[in-house]
């Protein structure tokens, strides 16, 4: 009897941190998401200054996720000021950025090397 009781114990202690788990998980993710949308925001109305000033601090605090994806939506949605991003963090002490979550292209680009630009429309 006192051996199911511990594990029955024991079982409920695992859900309920697990749930606690999911809980925080959730609620991190809601505030990536909204400093996803603080940066994409600032480049998008050229505050390119905030911009990164924003990414050197989430790269320091070990959320490049959120760079990642804010650079994905960009190229993804054909934003013009995705190299003006670029260049800006390129020169704004954001040379590791640009290398860890850029496109090799983009790299390229910035590094100075030639790069021949080719638009298809399929």
């Amino acid at each position: 009897v006192i051996m199911k009781f511990l594990v029955v114990f024991a079982s409920c202690v695992l859900a309920v941190s697990a749930g606690v788990t999911e809980m925080s998980a959730g609620s991190m993710s809601s505030s990536n998401k909204e400093l996803e949308e603080k940066l994409y925001n600032s480049i998008l109305t050229g505050d390119y200054d905030s911009a990164v000033r924003q990414s050197l601090e989430y790269e320091n605090q070990g959320k490049g996720s959120i760079i990642q994806n804010v650079v994905n939506n960009l190229i993804i949605d054909g934003s013009r000021n995705t190299m003006e991003y670029c260049y800006k963090l390129w020169v704004g002490n954001g040379q590791h950025i640009v290398r860890k979550y850029f496109p090799y292209n983009f790299r390229l680009i910035m590094a100075g090397n030639f790069v021949k630009l080719i638009y298809r429309n399929y």
